[in-house]
């Protein structure tokens, strides 16, 4: 009994031996090989062993495990099994940037100059696409390789995002996308490190139209110009900058809302923050005249209050004349834009019954040779059609004024404005 036991204990010994390659626990490459032939992935990393070298014994980290059997082929801190995927079926281990090494090989996959290293698994923009294989890092619609060639590693809103993962290096809410390549306003500061793009006083955060990088700027006039580069956002012939130092809207043609473009009040020195101060209806008239379209309106009345006329001994009657002048300030005549101004002598709410002269003879009516004292009259002003005056991006005022004289003395004065409407798709005609 006692000898079949030894024997027994000797025979188990002799079969542990075997399975576990050696009491010594040494080399065991020979039973790993016998283990291994039949297995194509012998690291489990999803890349078959012929695809990582193994009939030429590769290592291409150098570090002494075959890639075959080395979870990091490149050494670069991101297993192969990570970098070895996505794959199509079938298809070869992956190649981002395309120079012909695979991404378990490669140790800069997205060839941004960055080793993967650095860059690791995260996802800066949470696209979907790992860092260290993402070519735009920030979803900025810029490249890593341009920005880390213009930038390097700088940080320039300090916000602590290097530039090449910030998707708005300078904080002024519009991505770098909408800025890049641009130097809008020749400042020698390019448009995405420029808080003030245009140089108009107002900051880019004003004009982006909100805070969310990922809207696009606001064009606030509909020039295909956003607000953050156009130096009249609103069109109204007044740029961004006086604007602001008029304490006017940059978006509204007619901050005050009484009616009148803030551009209009301008010229005629009213207020354009004050609806009370206003040039209308008693001060003049105004006409739009897009080019080669008739005028809107067609004419307007002038009114000459009675009491211009006052009662004089004698009650003599007045003379009444009137006399258009253009008034300085721009490039265009505005008398060319009248057509004819005419004395009124109907019923059309004015007094009825006057004679009235054409006393340069020219063909047209332009005199009250006798008018009683205390009586209101009128004048109706007729707009020539605009052939001449090309429409721009913003909208245009010519000012003529109106003289009202009695017996040769001026009693009244009113003006007449001319708009030319803007072309908010071009700068000149013809519109888009």
């Amino acid at each position: 009994m006692g000898r079949r036991l030894v024997v027994l204990l000797a025979l188990g010994v002799g079969w542990l031996g075997v399975g576990c390659g050696g009491a010594d626990g040494g080399d065991d490459a020979g039973s790993d090989a016998s283990i291994d032939a039949g297995d194509a992935d012998a690291d489990g990393d999803g890349l078959t062993d012929e695809e990582e070298g193994r009939p030429d014994g590769t290592d291409w980290d150098e570090d002494g495990t075959p890639d075959y059997l080395d979870a990091d082929s490149d050494g670069d801190g991101i297993g192969d099994a990570i970098e070895g995927r996505p794959r199509a079926d079938g298809g070869p281990p992956p190649d981002h940037d395309g120079d012909g090494l695979p991404d378990f090989r490669d140790r800069d996959s997205d060839d941004n100059g960055i080793p993967d290293a650095e860059e690791g698994t995260a996802d800066a923009d949470g696209d979907g696409v790992a860092d260290f294989r993402d070519r735009d890092d920030d979803n900025d619609w810029i490249q890593d390789e341009v920005e880390l060639a213009l930038d390097g590693l700088a940080d320039p809103d300090g916000d602590g995002l290097m530039s090449f993962r910030d998707p708005d290096r300078d904080g002024d809410t519009i991505l770098d996308g909408h800025e890049y390549g641009a130097d809008t306003d020749g400042d020698g500061v390019l448009d995405w490190h420029d808080l003030d793009t245009d140089g108009d006083g107002w900051s880019d955060a004003e004009e982006a139209g909100d805070r969310d990088i990922r809207t696009v700027p606001v064009d606030t006039d509909g020039d295909t110009t956003p607000d953050f580069r156009d130096p009249d956002s609103d069109n109204d012939g007044l740029s961004d900058a006086e604007e602001l130092g008029l304490g006017t809207s940059r978006t509204e043609q007619d901050s005050d809302g009484d009616g009148v473009t803030d551009l209009l009040e301008v010229r005629l020195g009213f207020d354009p923050t004050d609806p009370s101060d206003r040039p209308f209806p008693e001060d003049g008239v105004v006409f739009n005249i897009p080019f080669m379209v008739p005028p809107e309106p067609p004419s307007a009345l002038v009114l000459l209050p009675a009491s211009a006329l006052p009662v004089r001994e004698g009650d003599a009657p007045y003379r009444v004349e009137i006399m258009v002048s253009d008034i300085p300030g721009d490039s265009v005549d505005a008398t060319t834009l009248v057509a004819r101004v005419e004395p009124v002598s109907d019923d059309t709410g004015c007094t009825p019954g006057l004679a009235v002269e054409d006393a340069d003879g020219d063909g047209v009516n332009d005199t009250y040779p006798s008018v009683p004292s205390d009586t209101p009259v009128c004048f109706r002003v007729t707009a020539a059609t605009n052939e001449t005056i090309l429409p721009t991006r913003p909208l245009q005022v010519f000012l003529a004024s109106l003289e009202v004289t009695a017996d040769g003395v001026a009693v009244a004065a009113r003006f007449v404005a001319f708009v030319v409407p803007a072309n908010a798709c071009a700068v000149a005609f013809p519109p888009c």
